[in-house]
């Protein structure tokens, strides 16, 4: 059972978030718990979304994205669900980010059950649980899009982290440009299957993700924090480079790279090894990609 009271604000309050008023059809009420009047909706609010089975490629971008790029003045917000929205709520209460969790169901309702200690520590650091639906009312597949237009409503910019061809991350995002807000899509390679709709996104009106300084351009801010170079390219060998600079061009397995650089599987494979050792890459599911 949550510690914590949910309680009910009417589109007609002055605490009501200003918005949810840009949406076509606006909660006539919000069911909240924790504090929504004490100032986390006037911060910049960054919407994180994603597929419910994570890649660990995914996991890393969004590793860097809160230990090295968001400043501590922002919010994040998301949908509780599996994978992506979980990893972006954690890493946020890790980096003592408030957070914002817009549920599918009611507010008295946790769900998925495994959030369950995630569920109160969001209020309990200074964030916010919001649902449009009260009680322990259960997830339908509608309340899902409800909640995907409130997400996008919340948001000042909204990153979509990993999203496949019927993602509903994609129903997010497309809310978020009807409104207005930009849409930032973390880039993968061609053979990089679980991306198809960061592609789709990526060919329409997202722009690519490829910048530290994006995020914090778009929400008006300073560079909160120093992007820390603590690898070790700096002591990259001219061969280890050459492998390094190919995957932060496109992530790759070992025998794509040794065709594109015309050399020995076995040599290209000690190369990526190094790399791993340096710290300046990683593998997952035999693609290697650049850190």
């Amino acid at each position: 059972m949550s510690k914590f009271v949910s309680y009910c604000v009417d589109a007609s309050s002055a605490v009501y978030p200003g918005k949810l008023r840009m949406l076509k059809d606006p909660p006539k009420s919000i069911y909240v718990k924790g504090d929504l009047d004490g100032g986390l909706l006037s911060r910049g609010i960054v919407g994180i979304v994603g597929s419910r089975k994570i890649f660990q490629y995914s996991r890393e971008i969004l590793r860097h994205i809160f230990r090295e790029v968001l400043p501590i003045n922002v919010a994040t917000v998301s949908g509780f669900m599996f994978g992506v929205d979980t990893e972006a709520h954690k890493l946020s209460l890790e980096n003592f980010i408030p957070t914002i969790a817009v549920l599918p169901c009611g507010i008295d309702a946790i769900h998925p059950v495994s959030n369950y200690a995630l569920y109160d520590k969001i209020p309990g650091s200074g964030g916010l649980i919001i649902s449009e639906y009260p009680g322990f009312s259960a997830p339908k597949k509608w309340t899902f899009v409800n909640r995907n237009r409130i997400i996008a409503a919340l948001s000042d910019i909204l990153i979509v982290v990993q999203a496949g061809e019927k993602s509903g991350s994609l129903i997010t995002a497309n809310y978020a440009n009807k409104l207005g807000k930009p849409v930032l899509a973390v880039t993968a390679g061609y053979f990089h299957r679980g991306f198809e709709g960061n592609l789709q996104l990526l060919s329409t009106y997202a722009k690519a993700l490829v910048s530290d300084n994006q995020i914090n351009q778009l929400l008006g801010y300073a560079p909160g924090k120093l992007i820390k170079d603590t690898s070790n390219k700096s002591s990259l060998l001219h061969d280890e480079k050459v492998v390094y600079d190919h995957l932060c061009e496109q992530p790759a397995s070992p025998d794509i790279l040794a065709v594109r650089l015309k050399l020995p599987v076995k040599s290209v494979s000690m190369l990526l090894t190094n790399l791993q050792i340096k710290g300046v890459a990683f593998e997952t599911d035999g693609v290697y990609h650049a850190r």
